[in-house]
């Protein structure tokens, strides 16, 4: 009679503690990604969110060299706007928003197996920022008779220019500002 009693008692007390470790095993257990997939992972902060002055096109032709320069591009979705790359053994997700006028919201979002990454989302977005500053002084901008009104590469005295680099007073880089807000959150 004993032997069943305790029996009982430690299967009442392995099931008691086997439900909650499922249940929080469960719960803790999926993150929702840009293209509205759940994936296997904990919470976490692993999305920067940046908005920029520039056209659709424009930032996605730089985040697309981005992510080409640092790692495999694996998918480009043209209905949610989510380019999928993998970064060594990183999944990063690059959301692009064109809802608002004149406006591209990107969202970089970056997880290393089940682990958010945010250094990873702040450095894609980093570059993808600096990509847009490449892209901006193109060849023919840099070039001696360029036709850009206020270009900042334009030479002094000419009809375009603006400041320039190491000239006479301090450079003014304002036609391409810095993004208007940086935010990270999951």
């Amino acid at each position: 009679m004993v032997g069943i009693c305790l029996h009982n008692r430690m299967k009442l007390k392995f099931f008691t503690l086997l439900a909650p470790s499922c249940l929080l095993f469960w719960a803790a257990g999926c993150v929702s990604t840009p293209k509205d997939d759940l994936v296997f992972g904990l919470p976490g902060k692993d999305k920067i969110v940046s908005r920029y002055e520039q056209p659709y096109d424009k930032v996605k032709a730089a985040a697309i060299t981005v992510l080409k320069r640092n790692g495999t591009l694996v998918g480009d979705d043209l209905v949610r706007k989510v380019l999928e790359a993998r970064i060594d053994t990183a999944k990063v997700y690059v959301a692009l928003d064109d809802s608002e006028p004149k406006i591209t919201k990107v969202t970089v979002q970056a997880r290393r197996g089940a682990v958010a990454d945010i250094d990873l989302s702040s450095e894609v977005d980093k570059q993808i920022y600096g990509q847009l500053l490449v892209n901006h002084w193109s060849p023919a901008c840099l070039s001696t008779r360029c036709s850009v009104p206020n270009c900042p590469a334009s030479p002094p005295g000419s009809l375009s220019s603006r400041a320039v680099p190491g000239a006479d007073g301090p450079s003014d880089f304002s036609r391409f500002p810095p993004p208007l807000t940086w935010e990270t959150g999951r």
